[in-house]
């Protein structure tokens, strides 16, 4: 949460890459992809990422990653450079209750990061 100078795209360089499905590559490349880590049986459906003014990014959906046990969500295009984004992620706690988190993070100038890792949101159990 609140992180700086994120990168701006990501070029599905990653072996096994979790967008294989997605036509992404260094000359097509996806938002820098956003990665949460659940507590315990958290499970998530729906991903919503927003400039700061509130105007919506397309995503591709969030997915999860059963080897890693992590979820994960990209937008469809590059983000812009030192901008902004509020996440709105939704799902259910380890009861099964309903679960709404909220952050935001902040661009850099860097189009790609090499060696870089995803945001990373660890979440606390409940």
């Amino acid at each position: 949460p609140n992180q700086t100078a994120v990168p701006r795209a990501w070029d599905c360089n990653e072996a096994p890459n979790p967008y294989a499905d997605v036509s992404c590559s260094s000359s097509n490349p996806v938002g820098y992809v956003i990665t949460i880590l659940p507590m315990g049986n958290q499970t998530f459906d729906q991903l919503e990422l927003s400039t700061a003014a509130g105007t919506l990014v397309t995503t591709h959906s969030i997915r999860y990653d059963s080897a890693f046990k992590v979820w994960y969500a990209a937008a469809t295009a590059p983000l812009n450079a030192s901008t902004s984004y509020n996440v709105k992620l939704q799902g259910k706690d380890n009861a099964g209750k309903a679960l709404t988190l909220n952050w935001s993070f902040t661009t850099g100038t860097k189009f790609f990061q090499t060696n870089s890792k995803a945001t990373l949101l660890a979440l606390p159990g409940r």
